[in-house]
């Protein structure tokens, strides 16, 4: 259910990109409360965590593989979802070197375009599968 959530929140944000006006927002706050020029080390402590964070729930899905009691079809699902978060961080902290790596152009779309769709195509083949599989009961 959780997931499900989050996923409809994901939808939400990227008919109206929430993100945006509220990095805007801190922007202004920061601009505004005089620690703009400080924000490069916070930025760098976001992403740090953000990353350290991932770590746990991709370790668990390696090392289960197909041992695990969740079907496969979920933890295809939650990577596509996880890919989708980051992406959403990545764009939200906005360093200069990120926006510039998701920026670079392959095959007609950016980078982060790439991760965008192949995140959502993870989440929907995960979906696809999860409906077709038989059910254990």
């Amino acid at each position: 259910m959780r997931c499900a959530a989050i996923l409809l929140g994901l939808a939400i944000n990227t008919q109206i990109h929430v993100e945006q006006t509220l990095i805007v927002w801190i922007r202004q706050m920061a601009e505004a409360g005089d620690w703009y020029s400080f924000r490069r080390p916070l930025q760098a402590i976001v992403l740090a965590v953000t990353g350290i964070a991932c770590i746990p729930p991709l370790r668990h899905v390696w090392r289960t593989g197909n041992r695990s009691p969740t079907p496969t079809c979920v933890h295809l699902a939650l990577s596509g979802m996880g890919i989708v978060l980051a992406m959403l961080v990545l764009r939200g902290v906005s360093l200069h070197q990120t926006d510039w790596l998701l920026s670079i152009h392959a095959a007609g779309f950016s980078v982060g375009r790439w991760l965008d769709l192949m995140g959502v195509a993870l989440v929907i083949c995960g979906a696809v599968w999860a409906s077709i599989a038989p059910r254990k009961f």
